[in-house]
Parts: structure tokens; sequence; C-alpha cells
């Protein structure tokens, strides 16, 4: 066999193990290599890019509110180091990503998603917290 044809052959095996095998695609902090981390836009690039889910990690806020964020120092995110357990979440809703955005609250990403049902989240919390989730409808 030429090795053209070796390696059409081998393309498509991987290709549908891939599809077959439950293998999950999942969206590091959305999708970071276009858009600011862990931002709605990044969320919705790797959802439209064949993301499964988006990973994302929350810290706590002082007045115990759940805040998406790798960091717990936004330094690197809004250029102000803020840090997230320091400071009420209205002060760290005021604080802007690289394109905009304000630093979101679970809920607020989950009302933001709520009505689009195939959007899955796998969350990462940096510190032990007990977190209630509400649901949706899935379809």
């Amino acid at each position: 066999m030429s090795k053209c044809k070796h390696l059409y052959f081998t393309i498509v095996f991987l290709g549908i193990f891939l599809l077959e095998s439950g293998f999950l695609v999942i969206g590091h902090r959305g999708n970071p290599n276009k858009f600011p981390e862990e931002t709605i836009q990044s969320d919705n690039s790797a959802f439209n890019d064949g993301a499964d889910f988006v990973e994302l990690d929350l810290h706590l806020s002082k007045d115990n509110i759940l805040v998406i964020s790798h960091d717990r120092n936004l330094s690197r995110i809004t250029g102000s180091s803020v840090i997230v357990s320091q400071n009420n979440f209205s002060y760290l809703h005021t604080l802007k990503c690289k394109n905009g955005e304000p630093i979101m609250s679970l809920n607020e990403l989950f009302e933001y998603y709520q009505h689009k049902p195939r959007t899955k989240f796998l969350i990462e919390t940096k510190k032990l917290v007990i977190i209630h989730l509400r649901t949706w409808n899935k379809f």
C-alpha cells in the first residue's frame, strides 16, 4: 500500500474512532486562543467550534458570590491587582476583561445560557465550596 493510501486510511480510522469512542471535547476556559478566557465570547466560540463542555473555574467573593475566574488575583485578566475573596461581587463586576466583558458570577452565566440547553459546563472550584445549582429544562 502506498504511503498516501496508508495515511488516508489512518486518518479515516482515527476520525471514526474519535467520533464513535465517546470522547468529549472540552473547551478549557472557553476558547482562550481566540478570546479572553472565561468570558461569554470565549465560551460561545468554544461551543461554536464543537466543544461538548466548557470548563470554568470558580472563586468565592467576600459576599459569597461564585465568581468565574481561574486566578484568585484578577490582574492577568483585567489588569487590576484585585483578590476575588477580598472583594464584594458588586465591585468585581465593575472590572473588565480585555474584551470589555465584566467579571461574571456563575449565576449570570447560567442566566445567559438558560435558553441554550445544549451548553454544558465542567466546573472547578478553587476552594471547597458547596454549590446548589439551578437547572433548566434541557429540551
